[in-house]
C-alpha cells in the first residue's frame, strides 16, 4: 500500500458534536460561562444580583477547574457524572 492510500478501518469517526470546539469557548472557557450573563439581567430586576453573582463566578471557577485539571468540559464533566451515579457506572464501548 503506498503512502497517499489509507484503510478506512483505520480511522475513528466519532458521531459525537464537539460542544468544546473554539467556536463555543470563552477566553479558552466553556461557552456556558456566557449564561450566568443572561441570568444577572433579571436577577437585578428581581433583587436577587448577588446571590447570583456568586453563583456565576462559582461555576466559572469550577470551569476553570475542570479545564486546568482534566482539559474536559462541564458538558463532558455532567455526562461522566450521570454515567457514575444514574447509570450504574456502565460505560458506552466505542
Amino acid at each position: 500500500m503506498s503512502e497517499d492510500e489509507f484503510d478506512r478501518s483505520d480511522v475513528i469517526v466519532s458521531d459525537r458534536w464537539r460542544f468544546t470546539a473554539a467556536p463555543t469557548t470563552v477566553m479558552g472557557l466553556h461557552g456556558s460561562v456566557l449564561l450566568g450573563l443572561l441570568f444577572l439581567i433579571p436577577a437585578v430586576w428581581l433583587g436577587i444580583f448577588r446571590p447570583v453573582l456568586i453563583l456565576w463566578v462559582g461555576y466559572v471557577a469550577f470551569v476553570i477547574y475542570l479545564k486546568s485539571k482534566w482539559k474536559i468540559s462541564p458538558f463532558d464533566w455532567f455526562g461522566m457524572m450521570f454515567t457514575r451515579f444514574v447509570r450504574g457506572n456502565k460505560w458506552l464501548v466505542r
